[in-house]
């Protein structure tokens, strides 16, 4: 079968251009597609012409459609008149193109739908073949009697020609010498669907050479959609009784309805980009269900000779010419073209000036688009991988490894870090120089938080200590900084889960981190248990405990002022509520959490950075299960930061490797490395989220671009708009094998390599080893644990 080209989305009629004040008919319109179709149009405004054969069952679909449209509050929707006429009797056809020409005097849409599987009797009253009379001869002699009325319309006219998978299965016994004498009712339907084809792309071939433009030809089909046309092939193919079981067991397969099978005709009937000579289906498993998509068809439905053939068999039989050369010669008599330019369009106003480029944006001057396409897109993932150069430049000075780094909220350009020897360092990010630094601690530093107005920010360390300092440049001649105050805690900000004694043998708690509030005069600190500090006060307001071991990190929600959140060397990740002073909610993970990060955009979901090499997306709502697993490093997480967008965030690692996920996605979309980086202990956004900083095991701050490939300097209006359409292009063709490839190749050191190809073969280990105590056990025995669950050892409120 043809492959689809491309897929329209999920296009269900809803985004469907208003069909006001337009005039359509639709043939076979009683019943099936056609019924579903002429509704449809009138809803959107249309006055459609319900072209039957059957005079009854005709006019009841026109009342039933003018009840709907009579239920609708809107005094947009169009209208419906019943039309008779015997699509398989060239004299029918002909005077029913009479009467219309005297009631109107334009055509906007012409959808050719009707058609039979099984016709009543196997030749018309006139001694045609029923199949080639209904299904193609007569749409065929009613688009030649109308196309005049076609030209008139004000806006691009269209002729839909109604196809069917069948075609496709039609190369086993096309033969157009035999066309039109019955050879079986199936080979029969299967040749005329071709022949629909066929007719298509012949007409919108012959439309553009007689240079007729606001006419053009497309075709469309259905899909495996249910309709009377099925019923009725049943029921004249086996017998009564045994055609009535079939039509039960039919209606229990997967069919489409007739509204959702009647999408790609409405497709190809009113939307804007759809162009001459297109074929538009389901985008489904073969075809057969699904949303619109433009489908190439089968390989002989583009024979040139075939359509001829048929071409001209057709008017051999009406024994009358196709009204198109009358419109070519007409046209050619008439039309006029001539070159003629506005002078000052081609004028330089100064010697400076760039010349304009003129286009001609017809497609028929551009063939071959979505090759091209493709090609321009393959170019785009090339050049992307080429520019990649993520590496900006790294911040030397600290003298041992940093432990902890902070950003500025209100400013790009100061940026805080602090390391293993307990010094503190402002740096100036543009110029990337010192600003500032000093020895405020006598141990690691562990946390670094900055206030939200920008002006000062805090550090804490294993000496027990949280020290306040003013975020501001230092001149030369100033004295080293001083804190602005200082808040002793009886536990030492240290990062291994433990006990101490004091020096009188008491029993002294451990704590790990800080964080500020997000909007208020607030931090909060942590370790064996949560303390939250007011500034003026030198005791904790507020202190939160839930198990015995410390706890690692803890952050303030950014939307919900009383809310925080912790994780634990316990493996625990709790929920906090100060103004109750009490815990919330805790779980238990199968691995220790390292630390947390709230989403900005999302409050209501925070990412966990977890030994088990992965990261966890929960939602505070239902933390019995994961949202999200983000995989891809090999060995612990260390660290994990936000974009200020919310849409992506950045870990670190101890394999020495940072990660960009973006927030629903499992794999990482960049991984960054040098051969001199160490262990990532601390990463960061930067403010603008152009920028991703890491601070490593080796004591170098290192800065990076969030978009590899992005340009740096200044772009001009012209580049910005290329680098929009490649990505567009990028976008669109990232599922092609090739652009897939290129996209998401990524050189990565041996170890890690090696690491991940191991963690890889235990996995599927581990996955057949299940799978075969499935096979050999009880249904149930051995249950499919989901990931996301499996993860979460338990919750607790």
């Amino acid at each position: 079968m043809g492959v689809a080209a491309s897929s329209e989305g999920n296009w269900d009629g809803s985004t469907m251009p208003s069909q006001k004040d337009k005039l359509a008919i639709v043939t076979g319109a009683n019943s099936g597609i056609g019924f579903a179709a002429a509704k449809a149009l009138a809803v959107r405004g249309a006055h459609v012409i319900l072209a039957c054969r059957n005079e009854g069952r005709g006019r009841r679909a026109e009342e039933l459609i003018r009840q709907e449209l009579a239920k609708l509050p809107t005094d947009d929707v169009g209208s419906v008149e019943f039309m008779l006429v015997d699509i398989g009797d060239p004299a029918s056809v002909r005077d029913f193109a009479r009467a219309f020409h005297e009631k109107f005097d334009r055509l906007d849409l012409l959808i050719n739908n009707a058609g039979v599987s099984v016709p009543a009797e196997r030749y018309t009253p006139g001694g045609l073949e029923a199949h080639f009379a209904i299904n193609h001869l007569g749409h065929f002699y009613l688009t030649s009697l109308l196309l005049d009325l076609l030209r008139q319309s004000k806006d691009q006219a269209r002729v839909v020609n109604v196809s069917s998978l069948a075609h496709y299965f039609s190369w086993m016994f096309l033969d157009f010498s035999t066309l039109g004498h019955t050879r079986g009712s199936l080979r029969d339907y299967m040749t005329t669907k071709m022949a629909n084809l066929l007719f298509t792309y012949e007409l919108q071939r012959r439309l553009q050479s007689a240079q007729v433009e606001n006419v053009v030809a497309v075709a469309a089909h259905p899909g495996l959609a249910h309709t009377d046309i099925w019923n009725r092939y049943y029921r004249s193919t086996f017998s009564s009784w045994l055609a009535e079981i079939i039509v039960w067991l039919v209606s229990w397969l997967p069919f489409m309805t007739p509204q959702m099978g009647v999408l790609p005709i409405l497709y190809a009937a009113t939307m804007m980009n759809v162009k001459g000579g297109e074929y538009y289906g389901p985008n489904g498993f073969l075809h057969a269900r699904g949303y619109p998509a433009l489908e190439a068809g089968a390989e002989s439905s583009h024979s040139l000779e075939d359509a001829n053939k048929l071409w001209k068999l057709s008017e051999d039989t009406l024994n009358e010419k196709f009204k198109l050369e009358d419109i070519s010669s007409c046209s050619a008599s008439m039309k006029v073209k001539t070159i003629s330019r506005v002078e000052k369009d081609f004028t330089q106003e100064v010697q400076s000036d760039k010349l304009k480029v003129f286009r001609n944006y017809d497609p028929a001057l551009h063939p071959f688009e979505r090759p091209r396409e493709y090609t321009r897109a393959l170019n785009a993932a090339k050049l992307e991988r080429l520019f990649a150069k993520p590496f900006v430049g790294a911040l030397d000075g600290h003298c041992d490894g940093v432990t902890a780094l902070a950003t500025n909220p209100k400013s790009l350009v100061a940026f805080v870090s602090g390391a293993a020897d307990g010094e503190v360092r402002v740096w100036d990010l543009p110029r990337r120089k010192c600003v500032w630094n000093v020895y405020g601690h006598r141990g690691f530093v562990r946390g670094l938080a900055v206030t939200p107005d920008g002006n000062t920010f805090y550090s804490c360390s294993e000496d027990k200590t949280v020290k306040q300092w003013a975020l501001r440049v230092k001149d030369e001649d100033e004295d080293v900084p001083t804190a602005l105050a200082t808040f002793t805690s009886k536990e030492p900000f240290l990062y291994v889960p433990c006990r101490a004694r004091d020096s009188n043998g008491s029993s002294i708690d451990i704590m790990t981190g800080i964080d500020h509030h997000w909007s208020q005069n607030m931090f909060a600190t942590c370790g064996s248990k949560v303390q939250v500090w007011d500034p003026s006060r030198s005791t904790p307001t507020h202190e939160f405990a839930w198990g015995a071991d410390s706890i690692n990190s803890v952050h303030f929600n950014p939307a919900e002022a009383s809310l925080l959140a912790s994780t634990g060397s316990d493996r625990n990740i709790t929920l906090y509520d100060i103004r109750v002073a009490s815990s919330m909610r805790k779980i238990v993970m199968e691995m220790r959490s390292n630390a947390l990060a709230w989403n900005p955009m999302e409050p209501m979901n925070f990412t966990v950075a977890n030994e088990d090499h992965n990261l966890y997306t929960f939602d505070m709502r239902k933390m019995n299960r994961a949202m999200t697993v983000h995989k891809d490093h090999v060995s612990a997480v260390m660290d994990v930061a936000y974009s200020p967008t919310g849409r992506e965030f950045v870990s670190g690692s101890y394999d020495r490797t940072i990660r960009i996920f973006k927030v629903r996605s499992a794999k990482s979309r960049e991984v960054y490395h040098t051969q001199r980086m160490q262990r990532i202990f601390s990463v960061k956004f930067s403010a603008d989220a152009n920028f991703v900083l890491s601070g490593s095991d080796d004591t170098n701050i290192r800065i990076w671009k969030a978009e590899a490939s992005k340009k740096l300097s200044k772009v001009n209006p012209r580049e910005r708009r290329k680098m929009e359409y490649n990505e567009s292009l990028k976008e669109r063709y990232q599922h092609l094998r090739e652009i897939s490839r290129i996209s998401k190749h990524r050189h990565v050191p041996k170890a890690i390599k090696k690491a991940a190809e191991a963690k890889r073969e235990a996995n599927a280990r581990e996955e057949k080893k299940m799978a075969n105590r499935r096979a050999h056990a009880k249904d149930g025995a051995v249950p499919h644990t989901n990931i996301r669950q499996k993860v979460v050892v338990k919750e607790m409120e």
